[in-house]
């Protein structure tokens, strides 16, 4: 009698084994994901705050009138680029404010610390220094912070502490 023909298929305990494999690598894999999502919020929030100061030195000198970076700290911070020094970003509807961002454009990331700044108007200079320092919320040792330092001139440039940041250079 012919041994019967074996079908082309999987059998339950070689689908169980691919199963237990893809399990394991999963479960390695979503740490890895969670710094790597976080460090991006980081670098998004230190990146727009970059774009930000660059319209204020840009549009100060423009406009013929100082600027300004007003920054509210914490995990509810905002920061505004404003026409008078004491704008409230936290107001919605603050005529005073050229440009915002908030903690709800980037879930995730604290304000850690802020400094504000003035843009001279007829070179685009600044006060200078560290503007602002982003990390993630709850803090992960793995994500790092993004910094955003002002030259006097009034260039900024976004820098890395602690973890690296894809594309950015150590503070």
């Amino acid at each position: 009698m012919p041994a019967p023909a074996r079908s082309g298929g999987f059998t339950l305990v070689e689908a169980t084994i691919v199963l237990a494999v893809t399990a394991i690598l999963v479960a390695m894999a979503l740490p890895m994901w969670g710094g790597l999502s976080a460090r991006q919020q980081v670098l998004g929030a230190g990146e727009t705050l970059v774009h930000g100061l660059a319209l204020a030195r840009q549009e100060a000198v423009r406009r013929g009138v100082p600027l300004y970076l007003v920054p509210h700290t914490g995990t509810q911070w905002c920061w505004a680029i404003s026409t008078q020094p004491g704008c409230d970003c936290r107001q919605a509807g603050a005529d005073c404010a050229l440009r915002r961002a908030s903690a709800g454009d980037t879930p995730g990331v604290d304000l850690a610390q802020a400094q504000g700044m003035r843009f001279d108007p007829h070179d685009g200079r600044a006060s200078g220094g560290l503007a602002a320092t982003w990390r993630a919320a709850p803090v992960r040792p793995d994500t790092g912070a993004a910094e955003v330092h002002v030259h006097p001139f009034g260039r900024t440039r976004l820098c890395a502490r602690g973890a690296p940041l894809p594309g950015v250079s150590a503070c």
